[in-house]
């Protein structure tokens, strides 16, 4: 049950850059997050069942090779089952918050409101900063959810206005098709445009 008194802090969601040295003053209370996520834990069973799949998929000698997952079959077997989303989704719906998307796996949930309802339902504020010559809005603190959901949300995308910016401006691809003339970019010239040695190396594929 939802204990309204009962709160946790999920961390790893504020932005080095909320800092009060940047701070310009509170977001307008009326601001409207268009689509705010939040995402889900898997169990450290489920993690290790996905990993094991993950492997499985591209092994000729398994039985599991290639043989790839529906959305419910995933949500099924690595997300959380229909009874706790929907006291999440319940839950958000009584702060307020309308329902954008609820992912067929499962593993996340997508709402809407006002900067105002967003605070009141997450226990954070939404201020905003100067950040490298622009302004911006972000969480001056972390947000929390009701104790009750404390190990089933893992974090929340939305609750700022920065957007992913490309590390190279302009791309001189070197691979040329001899028949159209055409350039194409190789797995290895969008890792290097993207920077993702350091995931490979962290053993992420």
């Amino acid at each position: 049950p939802v204990d309204a008194s009962r709160w946790s802090v999920v961390p790893g969601n504020l932005r080095a850059s909320a800092r009060a040295a940047f701070e310009l003053g509170e977001l307008d209370p009326s601001t409207r997050l268009g689509r705010v996520t939040m995402f889900f834990n898997r169990t450290s069973e489920q993690q290790a069942d996905l990993q094991t799949l993950l492997s499985q998929l591209q092994d000729r000698s398994s039985m599991n090779y290639h043989r790839w997952l529906s959305p419910e079959q995933f949500a099924d077997r690595f997300g959380l089952t229909q009874g706790d989303v929907g006291k999440i989704v319940a839950w958000l719906q009584q702060q307020g918050l309308a329902i954008a998307e609820v992912s067929r796996s499962r593993t996340w949930v997508a709402f809407s409101g006002t900067a105002q309802q967003v605070e009141a339902a997450l226990h954070t504020d939404l201020r905003r900063y100067a950040v490298n010559g622009e302004t911006h809005f972000m969480m001056s603190r972390e947000p929390s959810v009701p104790t009750a959901f404390a190990g089933l949300v893992l974090g929340f995308q939305g609750l700022n206005d920065f957007r992913l910016k490309p590390r190279v401006r302009k791309l001189q691809p070197r691979f040329t098709s001899y028949q159209s003339g055409n350039h194409f970019l190789a797995p290895g010239d969008v890792a290097t445009i993207y920077n993702l040695t350091p995931l490979y190396n962290a053993g992420i594929d």
